[in-house]
């Protein structure tokens, strides 16, 4: 992963912070934290982590399916979005590249008659983020 998606994901972690009506002393607290940490996180002081993103998402009430896909939409999925998904998405699209890339992939797979259901799709992601966090356990 890029410095550049990695520094997105903390910015789009923080908003869905904000968005939440949580505090940072909030989250530091329930995550068992020192003062401050959590700011060191986002502001990139320390090493992002998966279970970072895990936790923050579990405290602040979003699936971290739900932030992730916010943050790296597949076609067609904007209808199922809540407003906290739909403001990190504006907030925080993906790189034109990614787009593009995401675009043509899709495109390819529905010429193909590969194209998944959206629902498939996020079921996948559910499951590997639950995979990660076993694994993180």
């Amino acid at each position: 992963m890029s410095h550049e998606e990695i520094t997105r994901i903390a910015a789009a972690l923080r908003t869905a912070i904000r968005l939440s009506g949580i505090s940072h002393r909030q989250v530091e607290r329930e995550l068992k934290l020192s003062t401050g940490y959590l700011t060191r996180i986002l502001a990139g002081q320390v090493e992002l982590r998966v279970r970072h993103v895990l936790d923050v998402c579990r405290v602040i009430g979003i699936a971290p399916d739900r932030f992730f896909g916010a943050l790296f939409p597949l076609p067609g999925g904007a209808e199922s979005m809540t407003r906290l998904e739909r403001g990190l998405a504006q907030l925080h699209p993906p790189p034109p590249g990614l787009a593009a890339a995401r675009s043509t992939a899709a495109d390819a797979a529905a010429s193909e008659g590969r194209s998944k259901s959206v629902s498939e799709l996020m079921l996948r992601v559910r499951q590997a983020v639950d995979e990660l966090e076993a694994a993180l356990r």
